[in-house]
């Protein structure tokens, strides 16, 4: 019963950390350009938000649990470019990696 509660604080920790990282063309900062930075830059629990249109380049996504949404519900977008997995060994047996992608086209591989 003391690892369902630490489990439990611990993942409440991490809802209330996380962050909305938004993508569109010519984003400046804090927003970006290529969902491939807004990968780099996420932690663990954050959302990235894209804008319709294409988007070209490799993601790697290195042992993070994220999501990748369009930014309105009605709205997909393109990623032209390979998805790449990569788990994170260092990671509790207990915890998973979840990547969610949501309404997107993937013009690429996933590896």
């Amino acid at each position: 019963m003391k690892n369902l509660t630490v489990l439990f604080f611990l993942s409440l920790t991490m809802l209330v950390n996380a962050a909305d990282l938004y993508v569109y063309p010519g984003a400046a900062f804090p927003d970006y350009s290529s969902i491939a930075n807004a990968v780099d830059s996420a932690s663990d629990g954050d959302r990235i938000l894209v804008s319709n249109g294409s988007y070209f380049g490799d993601i790697t996504i290195d042992g993070k649990s994220i999501s990748i949404f369009p930014i309105n519900s009605s709205s997909s977008f393109t990623i032209q470019g390979d998805i790449i997995f990569i788990r994170n060994n260092s990671t509790a047996l207990s915890f998973t990696n979840e990547v969610t992608i949501s309404s997107a086209e993937i013009i690429g591989d996933f590896e």
